[in-house]
């Protein structure tokens, strides 16, 4: 089963990473997917996205993807163990028409 998350929803994966860091609250992409893995809801996919007007942003979206997938991955294994082939990602949107897919 797959759910998906706007804005103003807080990572679950982000907060477990950034509680350690000493912040007891995670980041929050533009939006997020979610698939149910024994009754809890595990993210997967990740998305930013950054209007034309501000190409410095591309970067730290690109970044804050990045720290998005691998806190998901984290998660997941820490949860459940490593499985083959375990896939996160990140889609950044700038603009109109460009579009970046992030992987880990």
């Amino acid at each position: 089963m797959l759910s998906e998350q706007r804005a103003n929803g807080e990572s679950e994966s982000s907060k477990e990473r950034r509680i350690l860091d000493g912040n007891n609250h995670g980041r929050k992409p533009d939006f997020r997917v979610l698939s149910k893995i024994d009754d809890v809801n595990m993210e997967f996919l990740f998305g930013e996205i950054k209007p034309p007007s501000n190409s410095t942003s591309i970067n730290k979206g690109i970044i804050k993807l990045a720290e998005f997938t691998k806190g998901s991955l984290d998660l997941i294994i820490n949860s459940y163990g490593y499985v083959d082939g375990l896939e996160t990602y990140g889609v950044l949107i700038y603009g109109k028409l460009s579009i970046t897919i992030v992987t880990s």
